[in-house]
C-alpha cells in the first residue's frame, strides 16, 4: 500500500489507478455505475469506493491473474455493500458499521493473519441478527 501512495485514503482509494492508470473501465459499465450511484448512494466515500471497485475489477479482468495482489482488496467492502450495509466515517475517526465501530488508523495497524470476522454468509447472517 505504501508503494501505491494511497495510505492516507485507505480503504477508499483507487488501487487500480495507481497500478495501471492507463487501464480504463468499459464506458457502458462506468455509466451504469454512475446512474446507480446517482439513484441509490449517499456518501462520497461510498461513491469513491464503488468506482475504485469497478476499476479494480477491470484491471483484474485485463491482467487475468497477473496482479501483485492475489486477494481482492475490496472484497470485505463489496460483501458489506451487497448485503445492504454502509460505512460511515465520523468526526472521531471511526468507521461505523451498524452497531460496531472500527478505529480509522493506518492500514498496517489493521493487518492480521486472522480475519476479524469471517465473510461467510452464515456468520454475517448471525451478526445481522445480533444487530436487529
Amino acid at each position: 500500500m505504501n508503494e501505491l501512495g494511497g495510505t492516507d485514503r485507505w480503504p477508499f482509494f483507487d488501487i487500480a489507478g495507481r497500478i495501471a492508470p492507463s487501464v480504463r473501465t468499459n464506458p457502458d459499465l462506468a455509466a451504469r455505475l454512475e446512474r446507480y450511484i446517482e439513484e441509490n448512494v449517499g456518501g462520497i466515500s461510498t461513491e469513491d469506493a464503488l468506482r475504485a471497485i469497478l476499476r479494480w475489477a477491470t484491471l483484474r479482468d485485463v491482467h487475468k491473474g497477473q496482479l501483485p495482489y492475489p486477494n481482492d482488496p475490496f472484497e470485505p467492502l463489496l460483501v458489506m455493500y451487497e448485503r445492504g450495509g454502509e460505512v460511515v466515517a465520523d468526526e472521531a475517526r471511526f468507521f461505523n458499521f451498524g452497531h460496531r465501530s472500527v478505529r480509522l488508523k493506518p492500514w498496517p495497524q489493521h493487518l492480521s493473519p486472522d480475519p476479524v470476522v469471517s465473510l461467510d454468509p452464515a456468520t454475517l447472517d448471525a451478526l445481522d441478527r445480533e444487530e436487529s
